[in-house]
């Protein structure tokens, strides 16, 4: 397991693309595992852990993955999926885990806080354009801007679930 959590910290930073992930279910579980680890760990540490922002987060991150998957299945290369799954989960574990090591030793406030946010959003966009664009045969440009877009939908997801929560009800 050493040399997948290698691989996913490599496609994370750009070395190696999902094609070098086996297709394989227990490898596709793994990162699941290894993702929600990462999710739990961030809203331990930096929220209020409730049951809610797991839950929130969790819808967000499996609506990316059904647009992903709706974008891959259009350009006819489903045979892909469990590849970029995996790839997408274990790379972006890496990616919370840098965010959350960022916030906790940081503790940035004001523009640097902002700033390291948004950093942290164009990493995940350029990891999975990176990602899609190897598993649907396009460009890298053409994955980025999938990405980009996936990550706007999450966004407002995101904000209309929080609403719905502090909606009371009647």
């Amino acid at each position: 397991m050493l040399i997948l959590l290698r691989t996913f910290f490599d496609i994370a930073l750009l070395r190696q693309g999902p094609e070098q992930l086996p297709r394989l279910t227990v490898f596709l579980v793994f990162a699941a595992l290894f993702w929600l680890s990462s999710i739990l760990l961030t809203w331990f540490l930096l929220d209020d852990f409730t049951g809610f922002s797991v839950v929130r987060s969790i819808i967000s991150n499996l609506l990316s993955l059904f647009l992903f998957t709706l974008f891959i299945a259009a350009r006819g290369r489903a045979v892909r999926l469990t590849q970029m799954y995996t790839a997408i989960l274990g790379a972006t574990a890496y990616i919370a885990f840098a965010t959350t090591a960022f916030l906790l030793l940081l503790q940035p406030t004001g523009n640097v806080l902002v700033l390291g946010i948004l950093a942290s959003w164009a990493w995940s966009v350029q990891v999975e354009g990176s990602i899609v664009s190897r598993t649907a045969d396009v460009s890298l440009a053409g994955g980025v801007a999938v990405a980009a877009f996936v990550l706007i939908v999450q966004l407002l997801v995101n904000d209309f679930l929080i609403v719905m929560q502090q909606t009371p009800s009647a």
